[in-house]
């Protein structure tokens, strides 16, 4: 894989202080596996997943394969062509209620792809 295209960096091996893995080893989509992921992450307590605010988390969450089926859909909804489903990164991001920091947030998102040689396809509500 071309590491100048790639989501992944080696570098950011240490940023978990501890990880729960769930998976299904008979490698079966299951609905099942994302409560259970969801109930290990809620149960991490003993991290200090929460801000001096005592309203904003760290961050904390779980990691799914990319529905890759799902994702094929929208992108022919959009009328847009990539060469590999594979190859398809997809974030989810919360932005700020304000029109005005919501474009901010997006304009600066949209600057980092592009360094990082890859490309918006569209945003999504």
């Amino acid at each position: 894989m071309d590491n100048k295209k790639s989501l992944y960096d080696i570098r950011h091996e240490h940023d978990s202080c501890g990880t729960g893995f769930v998976v299904q080893i008979q490698n079966k989509a299951s609905h099942k596996i994302i409560e259970l992921a969801i109930e290990a992450v809620t149960n991490l307590t003993h991290r200090g997943a929460v801000s001096a605010d005592q309203k904003t988390g760290d961050g904390a969450g779980i990691m799914t394969q990319v529905p890759h089926k799902f994702f094929a859909q929208e992108i022919q909804k959009l009328n847009i062509n990539i060469d590999k489903i594979e190859n398809l990164g997809v974030g989810m991001i919360f932005f700020p209620h304000g029109s005005t920091m919501r474009d901010r947030c997006r304009a600066i998102i949209e600057d980092v792809i592009l360094k990082n040689n890859l490309h918006v396809l569209a945003w999504r509500p």
